[in-house]
Order: structure tokens, then C-alpha cells, then sequence
């Protein structure tokens, strides 16, 4: 177990553990399963272990037991694997027993709204956007060509995206007002903050790690709150290789899996 999953091990012949661990976390956050496949070319032990897309794999319900199989579909092709060869980690989900919930599905009406608000910003902030920042009224008299070369230097110096408008009015009344939507009307900083305090939230950080209104006390009591969430995943990753994952192995029975700190 060590030197395939351990400090030093090395789980397969394109990956080290460290970053079989990162891939494996994402696949457990982002869609709430994560698969080990565990593999021995010569009977026994394994010798290595791999990460199956989680997407592609469908648990197989049993009759006698609660999980008969898997069906990896890969590229076209179809997979049947046994129970024993797939050690499946999933997050807790009240509406299905077979697969987790994701923490990108849970948050999903969150992450489409702050991207439509990324999205709101760039359309409105980018190139060739004809709306007015302002306009200029003049008076009526004033030829046309003097309205264009007034119109021309005062639009000569922004950008092409936010123009001034120059309206003619009666003699004497030159006078300036804003139009269309100022920038400070499009600021969504806020709605993008509450978004990003619920995406921390799905995901079980601490918000007073984050806060910028965090008191030394918070940043403590948070560094405490994502220790024990550490902990608790750590347990939950470690229990199922000692049930599922150990017994590969002679004298499972006298030894467990655990991490040796956070």
C-alpha cells in the first residue's frame, strides 16, 4: 500500500502519489465519486492502481449484494469490473445510494449565476459597445461641421466602447448629462462575494479563512474548523482502504490505513 499510495510511492507508470492524490480529491469534490482501479499483472497484490474517469463509470446494483459490478465505458469500449477491482469513495447524497453528490451540482444555480455575472461585465465592458457615457447638449446654431469637430474631441480621447452623444437645444443651453448605465451600476462585486462564500461553504472551507473581515481570533477558530474537516475526510479515505483496499494484502487483519498528519 505504501509504495503504490505512500510519500514515496509511486501508484502507476504516469503518475506519482502526490498527484494521484490532487486528481483523486478533485474527482471526490467536483463530481462526488472517486474510483480506484486496482490492478495486478501477475495474480496477488496489486502492483498498481489507477484513477477511472468517474463520469464514465456506472455502478452495476446486485441482487445478493448491494453492488454486483461496474461498466467502465472508455473510448468506445465497454468494461465489466468486479467490486473487488474498485474501491468507490463518494460524498453523502440523500437522493441516490449507488453515487455522491458533487459539490459542483449542489452548487450549480451559484456557479451559473457568477458566471453570467462574468459574462454580464465582459460583454459590457468590451469592445464596440455603442452605449453613451454621457451626453452633451449644445445649442441649436452650432453648425454642423463645429458639432462634429466638438464630437470628434471629446470621443477622441476613450476608448471606442463608451461614446459621449452631442444633441443640439435651444441657444445658450450647454449642459451635460450622464446616459445609459454608468460602470458603478454594472459592479457586481457583491453578488459575486455572497457566490464565492457559498462555493467555499459546498466545499467545507471556513469562510474566516477568506474573509477579509476576519479577526486574528476568526482565522484561528477557522484554521481549527478546516483541521477537523481534514480530519474527518482523512478518516472517511482511510476506513475505506482498510476495508476495501487492505485485505489485497497478507496480515490485514492486524493492520489499518491512516495518514499520518493533515
Amino acid at each position: 500500500m505504501l509504495e503504490l499510495l505512500g510519500e514515496r510511492g509511486r501508484p502507476n507508470d504516469y503518475q506519482d502519489s502526490l498527484e494521484f492524490w490532487m486528481n483523486a480529491i478533485i474527482d471526490l469534490d467536483l463530481a462526488g465519486n472517486a474510483y480506484f482501479y486496482w490492478f495486478s499483472g501477475f495474480g496477488g497484490a496489486p502492483t498498481e492502481v489507477h484513477l477511472l474517469e468517474p463520469y464514465y463509470m456506472q455502478v452495476i446494483p446486485g441482487t445478493a449484494h448491494g453492488v454486483a459490478g461496474y461498466l467502465y465505458r472508455y473510448q468506445g469500449h465497454e468494461f465489466i469490473l468486479t467490486p473487488e477491482q474498485v474501491t468507490h469513495f463518494k460524498t453523502p447524497n440523500p437522493f441516490n445510494r449507488y453515487y455522491g453528490m458533487s459539490a459542483l451540482e449542489a452548487c450549480r444555480l451559484i456557479v451559473s449565476s457568477d458566471l453570467s455575472m462574468s459574462k454580464w461585465n465582459d460583454q459590457f465592458f468590451g469592445d464596440d459597445v455603442a452605449v453613451p457615457a454621457g451626453a452633451y447638449i449644445i445649442p441649436s446654431n452650432v453648425s454642423d461641421a463645429e458639432k462634429d469637430r466638438f464630437s470628434e474631441e471629446i470621443n477622441s480621447r476613450h476608448a471606442g466602447r463608451r461614446r459621449t452623444a452631442v444633441l443640439r437645444a435651444e441657444p445658450g443651453s450647454v449642459a451635460y448629462m450622464a446616459a445609459g448605465i454608468a460602470p458603478k451600476d454594472m459592479d457586481f462585486t457583491e453578488g459575486r462575494m455572497l457566490s464565492r462564500k457559498a462555493v467555499y461553504e459546498a466545499l467545507e472551507l471556513p469562510l474566516g479563512l477568506m474573509s477579509e473581515a476576519s479577526t486574528e481570533a476568526h482565522a484561528r477558530v477557522a484554521e481549527r474548523q478546516l483541521a477537523e474537516t481534514i480530519r474527518i475526510r482523512h478518516t472517511r479515505i482511510a476506513r475505506k482502504l482498510t476495508i476495501d483496499a487492505l485485505p489485497f494484502w497478507p496480515a490485514a487483519q492486524a493492520r489499518k490505513v491512516d495518514f499520518e498528519d493533515l
